[in-house]
């Protein structure tokens, strides 16, 4: 929830009521429109130390689980790369397993983006089969590109059929840059569906 300029605040102190504000607006919302994952950003440190951002960030998802739960809602944690949002709080998989970990809540899950996690840690296949109970949604793009998936550095016919033969139950999103127009690009899917 909230802050999209800011890329969101759920671990920035100074933000705790602006986070729990925006996070009671996204479950009306979810509510109204019966989506079933919320997406809440953790936000750019901008000097905050990182302990302080880290119990913050704690502190608020334990609250939001406890709203989460109310709501029938999943809640999603993504770590970002530094070279597209530099001095973001969450910075890996591994990262994002820790503090649901310590939280140990259900409604708390790993939004997977494979661009992110491709150019952070790399070696996605055993990301996935690590933190496999804890993800919660996938996302898709070309690495470096951020373009379709049928180009760059992830073989995502690969990544694809492994996702399938785990049982992935619902949808793998794509948020790239299309080359040319969304619907030229959509060509992708032949060649890559499992």
């Amino acid at each position: 929830p909230g802050g999209l300029g800011e890329f969101g605040f759920a671990a920035l102190p100074a933000k705790r009521a602006a986070f729990r504000e925006s996070l009671a607006k996204a479950l009306d919302y979810a509510h109204e429109l019966g989506a079933k994952n919320v997406h809440c950003l953790s936000g750019v440190l901008n000097g905050v130390p990182l302990a302080d951002a880290r119990a913050c960030f704690l502190d608020n998802m334990a609250f939001a689980c406890e709203e989460a739960e109310r709501a029938n809602v999943t809640l999603l944690i993504e770590p970002l790369n530094p070279y597209d949002r530099p001095d973001y709080f969450l910075t890996g998989s591994d990262m994002a397993a820790d503090l649901i970990g310590h939280i140990n809540r259900p409604e708390l899950k790993i939004m997977f983006d494979l661009y992110h996690v491709q150019i952070l840690e790399g070696d996605l296949l055993r990301r996935i089969g690590r933190h496999w109970p804890l993800i919660g949604h996938f996302q898709l793009a070309s690495v470096p590109r951020r373009h379709e998936p049928d180009e760059g550095e992830i073989n995502y016919a690969v990544i694809l059929k492994e996702i399938a033969s785990r049982g992935w139950p619902g949808w793998i999103g794509c948020e790239y840059r299309p080359r040319t127009s969304t619907v030229a690009g959509l060509g992708w899917i032949e060649k890559l569906a499992p």
